[in-house]
């Protein structure tokens, strides 16, 4: 546990240091949103800066590196408590209201206990699943052997180098593993301490979850959705099993997409700035996040417009999407290569080549979300909160989660039903770890649609 905290603090006062910087007025929001989304910029900017190190080719040794950011993070906090006056942040807004509440009581007990049974497996680990060892955190060791600056190639180019290391992930964003590297200047190469990095990344996204779907609801609806998001047995492996970057780019899109929401609430410049922090660094972990951030620049789009003029949009977008297909699709020579999109065949440059020809995987998709143990009785709700969803008048807080889903949910139609990656559905391996991206969103709206009708039914009750 004492890594955890550990790590959880170095992290949290690294991305304080940017509110003090931008002097955003931290008593805005509540603390768990400012405390949660602080170690979320934190990483953004750790891994901005050993990004740094690598391109200029600078030789700095971590030990150094993580002491000072360390130093400067402990005095980012005690000034941050200083600001907030330490009496008055302490009080968590337990009044005696919330301390006679059983049900608020036992459903955060039992979050707890949960969260520590968590917690214990990971730091009783070595470093386990099969991806993190052999792609993801094998980068990390290398480097952390022979230093940032070493160059890594594809197994292809390897053939043909003399000096180079290989690994499968050579041509993957590097976030995670000078995450890793980053610990190390204080760990040393110890997998079971620098593991700890994701229980503290966890306890910061729980925090950011409950403190924003708190400002959208209240308190209690915010409990539920932490209560859900922490029981998921999928997330909690991901957590447990450290080494994958799946469950970072969940918590990246899902703050993201609350930071949007502040932004169309209250638009300014500094909220806007926290929304392409957290966007963009979805990109810093896998290639597929460009999709989640092309995604997301569509919706948001959207979403600055009126409901009547987002009808006109609909309309012209089924429009061209029926011309692109009568006519084939169209291609582009871009500068960095030639982008394909047509009914047979999609090219992106990185990103691959799919050829388009259906394959049935509704069988698989079945067995992966609701027959298996991965999402528990989650995905049931579907026809509930659509239903929900169409009876809601007031569709002002959820058309954005509403929007990101739906066009999320065609993508993953198309990646699993018309090209190769079928595969991957009928063998359920990537299928389930692409939907881990977007489950916290689909809580988040479930949450949301049901606030918001209730509230409107008790407005019309009374």
């Amino acid at each position: 546990m004492i890594n955890i905290l550990f790590l959880f603090i170095v992290y949290l006062g690294c991305g304080l240091l940017f509110h003090h910087a931008i002097r955003q007025d931290v008593r805005e929001y509540n603390w768990q949103k400012i405390v949660g989304e602080s170690f979320f910029i934190g990483v953004f900017f750790i891994v901005l800066m050993n990004n740094a190190i690598q391109f200029f080719a600078f030789i700095i040794p971590q030990s150094i590196l993580f002491s000072i950011i360390a130093v400067l993070a402990i005095c980012s906090i005690i000034y941050y408590l200083y600001k907030m006056k330490l009496d008055g942040l302490l009080k968590f807004k337990l009044n005696l209201s919330l301390l006679s509440n059983k049900y608020f009581i036992l459903i955060f007990i039992i979050i707890l206990l949960h969260l520590y049974y968590i917690f214990e497996q990971n730091q009783s680990l070595p470093l386990t699943p099969w991806d993190a060892w052999n792609g993801w955190i094998a980068k990390a060791k290398i480097w952390y052997y022979h230093g940032l600056v070493e160059v890594l190639v594809d197994r292809a180019n390897w053939l043909l180098s003399e000096e180079n290391f290989t690994n499968p992930t050579a041509h993957y964003p590097d976030a995670l593993p000078l995450l890793y590297v980053f610990n190390s200047g204080f760990y040393g190469w110890n997998e079971t301490a620098l593991n700890a990095i994701y229980p503290a990344m966890f306890i910061a996204f729980l925090l950011a979850f409950y403190g924003n779907i708190k400002l959208f609801s209240n308190r209690n609806y915010a409990l539920i959705a932490v209560f859900v998001l922490s029981s998921i047995p999928f997330v909690n492996v991901h957590v447990t099993l450290a080494g994958y970057a799946d469950i970072w780019i969940a918590a990246f899109l899902t703050i993201s997409l609350f930071n949007a929401q502040h932004f169309l609430s209250r638009p300014s410049v500094s909220r806007f700035i926290i929304v392409l922090i957290f966007i963009f660094s979805t990109v810093m972990f896998k290639l597929e996040s460009w999709i989640w951030l092309s995604i997301f620049i569509v919706v948001l789009l959207l979403c600055l417009r009126n409901e009547t003029r987002r009808k006109w949009i609909y309309l012209i977008l089924f429009s061209v999407s029926v011309i692109w297909y009568l006519f084939g699709g169209f291609s582009l020579d871009l500068p960095f290569g030639k982008v394909i999109l047509s009914p047979n065949l999609i090219k992106i440059p990185a990103l691959g080549t799919y050829t388009l020809s259906f394959v049935d995987t509704t069988s698989a998709w079945i067995e992966a979300l609701f027959f298996s143990k991965n999402w528990n009785l989650l995905w049931y709700s579907i026809p509930f909160v659509l239903f929900l969803y169409y009876k809601t008048e007031n569709k002002e807080l959820i058309v954005l989660p509403a929007l990101y889903l739906l066009f999320t949910v065609f993508f993953i139609y198309v990646l699993f039903y018309m090209t190769y990656a079928s595969i991957f559905a009928n063998d359920f391996t990537s299928s389930n770890r692409i939907v881990l991206h977007i489950v916290p969103i689909y809580i988040y709206f479930v949450i949301q649609v049901t606030y918001q009708f209730q509230t409107e039914r008790s407005g019309v009750d009374t």
